[in-house]
Formats: C-alpha cells, sequence, structure tokens
C-alpha cells in the first residue's frame, strides 16, 4: 500500500501543469532547487538508511519537496497527499521520523526564506 503513495511524488508535477497551467513552472523551478540543496546535505551527512541500503537518508527529500508543493500550490488535497507521503517514507523503512522532520523544516525554511523573498521570480506578472 505504501509504496504507490511514496512513488506518487512523481505525479504531482502533471497534476499541477493540469490544475495551474504555466504558472506550475516556479513551483517545478524551486523544487529542482530544492531538491539541489537536499542531495548536498546527503552527500556531507552519510546518514544510513533504516533499511541499510544506502547513506542518504538524511534528510527526506520527498518529505522536503511533497510539502513545498503543497505550500506553493496551496492545495488542501496536496497538504494531505504530503503527510501521506511522509508516513510512507517511515513505514516503507526508507527514514526515520529526524530524517522526514528535518525534511520538512528544510522545506518549511526555503518556501519561508527563498521562495517569499524571491517572490516575483517564481511568481512572476
Amino acid at each position: 500500500m505504501w509504496r504507490p503513495i511514496s512513488d506518487s511524488i512523481i505525479l504531482i508535477f502533471p497534476y499541477l501543469f493540469i490544475k495551474l497551467g504555466t504558472s506550475a513552472f516556479p513551483l517545478f523551478f524551486a523544487g529542482v532547487i530544492l531538491s539541489v540543496m537536499n542531495e548536498c546535505i546527503k552527500y556531507v551527512v552519510k546518514s544510513k538508511r533504516p533499511d541499510g541500503s544506502d547513506d542518504e537518508s538524511f534528510p527526506s527529500n520527498h518529505t522536503a519537496l511533497s510539502l513545498l508543493m503543497a505550500m506553493m500550490s496551496g492545495d488542501i488535497v496536496i497538504y494531505l497527499w504530503s503527510g501521506l507521503i511522509a508516513i510512507s517514507r517511515f513505514k516503507l523503512r526508507r527514514h526515520r521520523w529526524v530524517d522526514i522532520i528535518f525534511g520538512a523544516i528544510i522545506s518549511l525554511f526555503f518556501f519561508s526564506i527563498f521562495v517569499q523573498r524571491y517572490s516575483s521570480f517564481f511568481y512572476p506578472v
């Protein structure tokens, strides 16, 4: 049950493009920046996953990316979906709760500092 929820992160971009049209491009661009930041953190921290598969557990990029998409779109359905994504990462033993919480914190920080500060870039008039 949890694997399709976890993998559904791939479906959010087509959904947002259908729902928001070209105004979804800033969401996509912000998601790319956030993912690169998270991958850099993973490279430095090298935290082992609970299932032992690799050392890229901290922080949860699925959680961070899905929460960022929810905050940028303001859609309650995407907030609920983001919560399910976070739970799925724990249930699938891909992350510990600390990885998930820090993924959310990084997303909140990125949204509040970076996206809102440069809102004219992300939300052109």
